[in-house]
């Protein structure tokens, strides 16, 4: 008893002294995690409010879009645009649901067949987002009544129509009127959903509705006096419409008509309306509808959409003889110009950069004269040097007609027209910017 007595006070300062020595360790390292804690939590905190405002911030109950056409394309297009979060949805089609586009609708079912297409859709739309404000008009649209059917200025327009003179019809009001509009080329007779593409309309490659659009335009445009504005605005729009087109060949044509029926117009819902069916395969309208809601979601989110990139018109042929003949040139002109120097050193530029400067750089126009090449004057066209007097690295070939070419050779870059020069320069600056300069152009430049 006395020794513990005696062994207590020692025991207690002892005791005291550690935790002395301890309390600001322990102190110290409650506070950090502590703090950790409150770090971790207000991150979390945020990151969740973040991703909530994310999920929420497409949701614009303001912004209004108008699908046209609700067919195949067009239905699966206003379903995705509704799934993600544009629930001011008006859809315009005249059209009734039928047994044969159960096969590419997207929320077709027996039970709706006979249906307006609009009220059958608009019905499985709200059985997802019943809170939606969906708009259906059974109605064909037209000219006269385009400003009834695209009232209150939509945020955007999603063309689906698959009638030309009425497609036709729609693109032009839109774009004469400043309203935002995304085209839907033909889904029918075509089967791979990797050759899709976001493209101008001016700049579609194998559809038949683009090139019969296009062929409409170029008529138009002649029967319009050139003085006209008219005839300036028929020839610009094409440039200002964003479509989605598939570059596949198509595979098959128009099915015959039915046995007993001797014309097409027999069996039309309106006069002059196509009433022979395109088969299509359903993943192909899906697709389509998909790739226009997607880019319709971003740019109503508004974010950067990048431009549209030309569908690559270039064979592997034609891009290998476009290389063949411009390396040709090259040694030629470089063997006039210094005879001593070993002409494989300069070898000009590799096939898949002949593919960029062509579709990329100069978008499958003419550098100099700016014509297409798929103009229907058919024009040839070839690469040539910039700058005759600097290599042929990718910055100094064009991409020109072969008459535009040979003037230019005559002439040399210092007599070439100022815009010109620019346009070109920035063409360049805007394809090329941030691609890696290949080991062949060092070279060059380090020999030359």
């Amino acid at each position: 008893s006395t020794s513990f007595c005696a062994a207590s006070p020692s025991r207690a300062a002892a005791t005291s002294t550690a935790m002395r020595a301890v309390t600001p360790t322990v102190v110290a390292a409650a506070a950090a995690g502590l703090l950790s804690g409150i770090v971790v939590f207000v991150s979390w905190r945020r990151w969740f409010r973040r991703l909530s405002y994310e999920v929420v911030k497409i949701p614009q109950h303001t912004q209004l879009v108008v699908v046209v056409g609700v067919g195949g394309v067009g239905s699966h297009a206003a379903q995705l645009l509704l799934r993600g979060g544009i629930s001011r949805l008006r859809l315009v089609d005249f059209d009734q649901l039928t047994l044969s586009s159960l096969n590419r609708h997207a929320t077709g079912t027996r039970a709706a067949v006979g249906k307006p297409k609009v009220i059958a859709l608009r019905d499985a739309l709200l059985q997802i987002c019943p809170s939606a404000d969906i708009d259906a008009r059974s109605s064909l649209f037209n000219l006269a009544n385009a400003s009834e059917l695209l009232e209150g200025t939509p945020d955007l327009v999603v063309d689906a129509i698959d009638d030309l003179a009425t497609k036709a019809e729609l693109l032009e009001y839109c774009v004469q009127n400043g309203l935002p509009v995304i085209s839907a080329m033909g889904a029918g007779g075509k089967a791979d959903p990797a050759q899709l593409h976001l493209v101008r309309l001016s700049e579609v490659n194998a559809d038949a509705i683009a090139t019969t659009l296009m062929r409409n335009v170029r008529k138009t445009q002649e029967m319009t006096e050139p003085s006209s504005g008219t005839r300036e605005s028929f020839a610009s729009w094409p440039e200002k419409v964003v479509c989605v087109a598939c570059s596949e060949k198509q595979r098959v044509g128009l099915l015959p008509l039915p046995e007993g029926v001797l014309k097409a117009s027999e069996l039309g819902a309106q006069p002059k309306f196509r009433v022979r069916v395109m088969p299509v395969l359903p993943p192909m309208p899906a697709a389509f509808g998909a790739a226009l809601a997607a880019h319709g979601l971003a740019r109503l989110d508004g974010r950067r959409v990048p431009p549209p990139a030309p569908v690559p018109p270039l064979t592997p042929a034609y891009q290998r003889k476009l290389y063949l003949k411009f390396h040709k040139d090259v040694l030629r002109h470089q063997h006039a110009q210094r005879p001593s120097v070993a002409s494989r050193r300069e070898w000009p530029l590799s096939v898949d950069e002949v593919s960029t400067l062509v579709c990329d750089v100069f978008r499958c126009h003419c550098a100099l004269s700016g014509m297409a090449l798929q103009d229907p004057s058919r024009p040839h066209f070839c690469l040539c040097l910039y700058d005759a007097s600097k290599p042929p690295t990718l910055p100094n070939v064009l991409f020109a007609t072969v008459d535009a070419a040979a003037a230019h050779a005559v002439r040399g870059i210092d007599k070439l027209n100022a815009e010109i020069r620019q346009r070109i320069d920035e063409s360049f600056e805007a394809a090329l910017r941030g691609q890696k300069v290949s080991l062949f152009q060092s070279v060059l430049a380090s020999i030359n």
